[in-house]
Formats: structure tokens, sequence, C-alpha cells
């Protein structure tokens, strides 16, 4: 899964200590986002993607504490997510999906 695409995108809002990323996939499909929970505590995101010919349907995500995901919404079918965080990293695993 490729997690940032070549064209950059607003983010509209986002809570208290995320900082959040979007772009735009090369086949322009999809769009990719790039979000980090800089809190102790989870933080749940709903993602909505604007301005496309088709809506595609909101995406919540819990992002745990002090954490980085990679979030993948097709402009039709189910948004995907992947997350790293202080528990990956103790266990030396890779990203988990959410």
């Amino acid at each position: 899964m490729e997690h940032f695409g070549l064209t950059l995108i607003s983010v509209s809002s986002t809570p208290t200590k995320v900082s959040a990323y979007a772009s735009r996939n090369q086949d322009d499909d999809r769009t990719q986002i790039i979000a980090v929970n800089w809190n102790d505590v989870p933080a749940v995101l709903t993602f909505k993607v604007d301005d496309l010919a088709t809506t595609p349907t909101p995406a919540t995500f819990t992002l745990p504490a002090l954490s980085v995901g990679a979030i993948e919404i097709p402009d039709t079918g189910a948004a995907s997510a992947l997350v790293y965080g202080e528990t990956q990293h103790k266990a030396n695993l890779p990203p988990q999906p959410l």
C-alpha cells in the first residue's frame, strides 16, 4: 500500500494535538491521509472527503495515543488504515491494520 500520493489536498480541521496530511493518489481514485495523534489518549477521527464527483462514505478510525496512521479512502469501496504506535514499537511489530 502506497501511503501518500502526488497531489497534496487541504485538511479542513483536526482535533487538538492531531496532525493530518492528505493527498490524492497517482490514479486519482483514492484519498490518502497520514494522521498523527500526539495525545496521551486515543483519538476517534472521522474522515470525510468533499469536492469529488462521487463522495466516498465517511470513515471513522480510533487512532491510539501517540501513534501515526496511514488511512486510505477509495472513491468507491471500504476505507482502510494502518497504525504504528507504542504497542507496535514495544513488540517490535510493523504497522498493524486498524
